[in-house]
């Protein structure tokens, strides 16, 4: 975790001491939803930043959430289970604008996720939390169809808990 934020800060202060002469930043905030196996589609929010110098190479900054909740109730045995999971992301990685309005980007980082169980049998009961962290990958596309504003359609991976979680995004970012 200490080499993903240390990785995303010296990337970040690279792209602040980029020529400024026709730079544009693009930031963005969308809806994420991913396929983890014993969830219901996990959602939540994205954002991004998208620092693009005078160069068709820029960089790119995201941050991901996702959140679900399972309940279970089992008449055979009389119980009430519940399980949480909490998922969140941080990447960054380049890009490659090939004209005004198409830029396509690789990120790569970290995916932490948290689960938390409880079960009560009746006479029973027992609960605990399991968290992980693991690398994370992902790609994407932004469009800037109109002037100044852009349309982000992303996917991002990663495997926790031997489960994989494969999340789609889709936001739209304000570029200036």
């Amino acid at each position: 975790m200490k080499k993903t934020t240390l990785l995303l800060s010296t990337l970040i202060a690279c792209a602040m001491g980029m020529s400024a002469a026709q730079a544009t930043q693009t930031v963005s905030l969308g809806y994420a939803q991913a396929k983890v196996d014993d969830f219901k589609d996990p959602k939540g929010i994205t954002a991004k930043y998208h620092y693009q110098g005078d160069s068709a190479l820029g960089i790119i900054g995201s941050f991901t959430y996702l959140g679900a909740k399972e309940d279970y109730y089992d008449r055979d045995f009389n119980s009430n289970d519940t399980t949480k999971l909490k998922y969140y992301s941080l990447m960054a990685g380049p890009s490659y604008r090939f004209n005004d309005y198409v830029s396509v980007y690789g990120l790569a980082g970290v995916g932490h996720g948290k689960v938390d169980w409880k079960y009560d049998y009746g006479t029973f009961a027992d609960s605990g939390s399991e968290k992980e962290t693991r690398f994370a990958y992902g790609a994407g596309i932004q469009i800037t169809p109109v002037a100044n504003w852009a349309i982000d359609i992303g996917y991002e991976g990663t495997k926790i808990y031997e489960t994989r979680v494969d999340a789609f995004n889709v936001g739209v970012g304000y570029r200036f």
